[in-house]
């Protein structure tokens, strides 16, 4: 065999294996493509939902801040009017439907399931911006501190409220009457006599409802805070998206 055979027997094993390796390589881009184009196309899902949900809870903090906010302003009353004393004694009436509104704080949670997905599946490190992570991260933190708000006013409520109101009022005299709340009743029966003195001047009660309010402006705080952060988050996955998000928060 010559050289000149030899040297093209050589040419056309490497060109072979040139080839072969072109293949692979070439196999493995196109994989890598469409395992990046899978990410790219599930990151845009999970930030479509939490879009979504962000939308929701938008509506749903700012319909519990009115709630929150009328709540305060009923407290400050009954802290001038009943508690602190001032113009003429309450009635008993006065007082029931004063202890009516001065309820247990209700502890309301937003929706979190996209959120929770996204955080527990691995599918955060998914999300390529900086700057989403780090607002999905501090809306998960403001989140978790405003739930404990609003239980800790609850807490308060149970712990030291209501003992007052149960020592001192009469909770069946606040039953709705015509509504059976009590096996075999029809209507509230007569309760018992109200210490109006240990409501209507009474510094202890005026201490309470005080404290009350102190904790009612944290939740509004807290409240005001989370929806910042879904303004901000809203935007930047809506710039991400490449459209604006529905709703007024949303560009």
């Amino acid at each position: 065999m010559t050289n000149e055979m030899r040297g093209a027997r050589w040419r056309g094993a490497f060109l072979q294996g040139v080839a072969v390796l072109l293949g692979i390589l070439i196999a493995f881009a196109i994989d890598a493509w469409w395992e990046e184009q899978g990410d790219r196309d599930r990151e845009e899902a999970l930030l479509v939902a939490l879009g979504e949900e962000l939308e929701a809870n938008r509506a749903f903090f700012e319909d519990d801040l009115d709630r929150v906010r009328r709540e305060h302003v009923e407290t400050a009353e009954y802290i001038r009017d009943v508690a602190l004393g001032s113009g003429t004694p309450p009635s008993r009436d006065s007082i029931l439907a004063m202890l009516w509104t001065v309820s247990p704080s209700t502890v309301r949670d937003p929706q979190r399931a996209a959120l929770d997905d996204l955080l527990s599946s691995g599918a955060f490190q998914l999300i390529r911006s900086d700057s989403i992570r780090r607002a999905i991260a501090r809306y998960e933190q403001r989140l978790r501190h405003d739930l404990d708000s609003q239980r800790r006013a609850n807490d308060f409520w149970e712990q030291d409220l209501r003992p007052h109101q149960d020592e001192h009022g009469s909770l069946v005299d606040m039953l709705p009457a015509g509504q059976d709340h009590l096996a075999g009743v029809e209507v509230a029966p007569p309760g018992f006599e109200i210490d109006v003195g240990r409501f209507f001047g009474n510094r202890e009660f005026a201490n309470l409802l005080a404290q009350r309010a102190i904790r009612f402006n944290v939740i509004d705080t807290s409240h005001g805070r989370v929806l910042e952060t879904i303004s901000e988050l809203r935007g930047l996955i809506g710039r991400e998206l490449g459209h604006t998000l529905v709703g007024p928060e949303g560009s």
